[in-house]
């Protein structure tokens, strides 16, 4: 919480963070953290924020509906990447499916 969320909510009254300044802050940390850490510093101000909610400090906690990384979504190929890659995917490799192309179900 030190690290990460005080240096940028610290002077920021509750009612003042929307859900832009939350998704941008997360993005941010998305760039220099760990998908993992990324997710834990959104939990924790999410979780202050819940409070704040439930005390009627503000409407509504601007966390909610933030997208974040998860760990492993590193994995995730750019879509120019799987165009490079695909047509060196042998065809008879079971389960892969060309884009563009109908396939029959096996129920006819």
């Amino acid at each position: 919480m030190r690290t990460h969320a005080l240096p940028r909510w610290r002077d920021v009254p509750l009612g003042r963070i929307d859900p832009s300044a939350v998704q941008t802050w997360v993005s941010d940390l998305s760039k220099r953290l760990a998908p993992a850490t990324v997710v834990e510093c959104h939990r924790l101000l999410s979780t202050v924020l819940k409070s704040a909610v439930r005390d009627r400090i503000v409407g509504a906690n601007p966390c909610e509906g933030v997208r974040r990384r998860k760990a492993g979504d590193d994995r995730i190929i750019s879509r120019e990447d799987l165009a490079v890659l695909l047509p060196h995917v042998p065809r008879s490799l079971p389960g892969t499916r060309r884009p563009g192309r109908r396939h029959r179900s096996p129920l006819g």
